[in-house]
């Protein structure tokens, strides 16, 4: 097949099932570091808490909150990649599956009346109700912090003859390359708007594998891609399914 300068990927093939193909396990000092705050929260929460063990714990569970987020984006740069200020930030990780945004935001509310308005902490009931708030939330995001995923796999389902495989480096920006097979309806050689554009540095329909008695499996228009991703109009799609991979 002719060598194009770009094709692009229907978004269909981004809402495959995602399942992680490498990675690698990072510093575990920072994971660590979110419990140590959150145990402090905790031990200030003991039966008998007064009013300003209380203050002290929702204080505390906010910086608990804060290094976790830190750490987060530290690792996968969402801010730039997303374009993301601080207001929709958590509504980002609402939508990629790593937070319930509402409760982590009556923390934050809560926080700041008691820091800026001196208002008086909620009754512990509420205040360990909080802490396990965080505690889930830590829970929810160690997979992230944890470990990092450098490629993954989509596929339609586990028996399916297509699959495309994803690698992912994350530094300053988010940079993707792609390989595999897709059913030719699925790809174009001319723009479409929400398409995922790809240089290709090989395109290959399977007619041409199977003349040499390899992919036999593939219709004869199935083709072969791989090359780097230029263009991913639904980033919130490519993360979720960065971060589904996990």
């Amino acid at each position: 097949m002719t060598m194009r300068g770009r094709v692009w990927i229907t978004p269909e093939v981004v809402s495959w099932t995602p399942r992680q193909e490498a990675g690698w396990v990072v510093d575990q000092s920072a994971l660590r570091r979110g419990y140590t705050i959150w145990q402090h929260a905790s031990d200030r929460l003991k039966a008998g808490a007064n009013e300003m063990d209380r203050a002290d714990a929702i204080t505390t569970l906010k910086r608990c909150l804060n290094q976790r987020l830190r750490v987060i984006e530290a690792a996968y740069k969402l801010r730039r990649f997303l374009r993301l200020n601080n207001t929709r930030y958590l509504e980002a990780l609402s939508q990629l599956g790593l937070a319930r945004p509402m409760l982590i935001q009556h923390l934050l509310k809560v926080r700041n009346a008691i820091e800026h308005e001196d208002k008086a902490p909620p009754r512990l009931r509420r205040c360990l109700e909080m802490l396990d708030v965080v505690w889930y939330f830590l829970r929810t995001t160690d997979r992230l912090v944890g470990a990092k995923t450098h490629m993954f796999i989509l596929e339609p389902d586990e028996t399916s003859r297509y699959g495309l495989e994803v690698e992912v480096v994350i530094k300053r920006v988010w940079t993707a390359s792609v390989r595999g097979w897709l059913p030719h309806e699925l790809l174009s050689y001319s723009p479409i708007v929400g398409c995922f554009g790809v240089r290709p540095d090989k395109l290959q329909a399977a007619n041409s594998w199977k003349k040499q008695g390899q992919h036999l499996d593939k219709l004869d228009t199935d083709i072969y891609l791989s090359g780097s991703v230029t263009e991913i109009p639904d980033k919130i799609a490519f993360a979720r399914a960065y971060f589904e991979a996990h």
